[in-house]
């Protein structure tokens, strides 16, 4: 059996070594995502392959106009550089 502390110290190591990795995907050509959300409170777009639907603070907008409907057709995937505000709608 695993111990807690094993557990814990093993998911933080795992969560710092992929971390560097997700941003890079995003920037260097994904096939895997439909389009990028990215809130520019946090610095520019990155160059991404993918559309980059750009929003400032409220997401409320982009949401209506471009990701609701795209977000509609099966298998739509969905990337972001966001606050966690962001992820609850």
């Amino acid at each position: 059996m695993i111990s807690r502390r094993t557990f814990i110290k093993w998911s933080a190591a795992t969560g710092a070594a992929l971390a560097p990795a997700l941003p890079a995907a995003a920037t260097t050509g994904s096939d895997w995502i439909d389009a990028l959300l990215v809130d520019t409170g946090y610095g520019a777009p990155p160059a991404a392959s993918a559309p980059v639907i750009a929003f400032t603070g409220d997401v409320t907008q982009a949401w209506f106009r471009q990701i609701d409907p795209r977000w509609r057709n099966p298998g739509f995937v969905l990337g972001g550089i966001t606050g966690s505000d962001t992820l609850f709608v």
